[in-house]
């Protein structure tokens, strides 16, 4: 897939033992609010308790992470399996409590999933008889847009990741 971009800037993390590059993105398309904050994770760090053959063992995976995401951006965490990218967006996401440090969307503390962020999973989780239109309007309809609303909202979001021909919107 060519998403049609240009990198704004690239920041750069630690996940575990590995340095993790994260480019971001701005379009000039993209879809802005007023007075937007960013999400921001600071110091995050996770430790998971394991038990293993009756004996308890502690892992940690992530140590102090920290980056921020302001509106517009499109952000790609890269790294080998196992350095803790999913564990990382899980808890910026609210799916799991950090066990240090603080994550803020919109200058509010994340205490749970919410509608104010969104994650792409590694694996397709599509309707894949639905087109890419049809899919984002699924989306969209749950949360409660209907009509005209809907079908120019979808079709804004899959501009802004550069889905915007003709074969993007069919099966």
């Amino acid at each position: 897939l060519d998403i049609p971009v240009a990198a704004s800037r690239v920041a750069s993390v630690t996940l575990g033992d590995v340095a993790t590059v994260l480019p971001t993105f701005k379009d000039a398309t993209s879809i802005t609010r007023v007075n937007a904050k960013p999400a921001v994770v600071v110091d995050v760090s996770k430790r998971f308790n394991l038990r293993v053959d009756g004996e308890s063992h502690q892992v940690q995976a992530l140590d102090r992470v920290s980056f921020t995401v302001r509106d517009g951006e499109i952000v790609a965490l890269i790294g080998p399996s196992g350095c803790g990218k999913t564990t990382a967006l899980r808890v910026a996401m609210g799916l799991d409590a950090a066990s240090g440090g603080r994550v803020t969307v919109d200058g509010r503390e994340v205490r749970g999933c919410g509608h104010d962020r969104g994650m792409v999973f590694q694996h397709a989780e599509l309707l894949p008889w639905l087109s890419a239109l049809q899919n984002v309007m699924f989306g969209l309809e749950m949360k409660g847009l209907r009509g005209e609303p809907l079908r120019a909202t979808a079709q804004k979001y899959l501009a802004l990741v550069g889905l915007t021909s003709s074969h993007s919107f069919s099966n």
